[in-house]
């Protein structure tokens, strides 16, 4: 099972996607490959904090056989001005 939650504050959108699977394996194998969509959502994520001045993030917890856990945070400011053109 997949859940996924939202929850808005007054500063933060915060997404959390937890799965009750088999967890993130630690195998040698996977051990050497890097996931290049996490690699570019934290450097996006980044830049999101870097513009607002607020803290963003995406923090990842697996579990041997309990599941994974993502937790995307979010500045509202940056959701709401995306898609805005300069001058509108």
């Amino acid at each position: 099972h997949i859940y996924i939650d939202f929850n808005f504050n007054d500063k933060f959108l915060v997404v959390s996607v937890n799965d009750n699977g088999k967890g993130i394996s630690v195998h040698q194998d996977t051990a050497k490959h890097k996931s290049l969509s996490t690699t570019i959502s934290k450097e996006r994520l980044a830049i999101m904090a870097k513009e607002t001045g607020l803290p963003a993030g995406i923090n990842i917890k697996s579990q041997p056989n309990k599941g994974t856990e993502v937790l995307l945070t979010i500045p509202i400011q940056y959701c709401v001005n995306v898609g805005k053109k300069a001058n509108a």
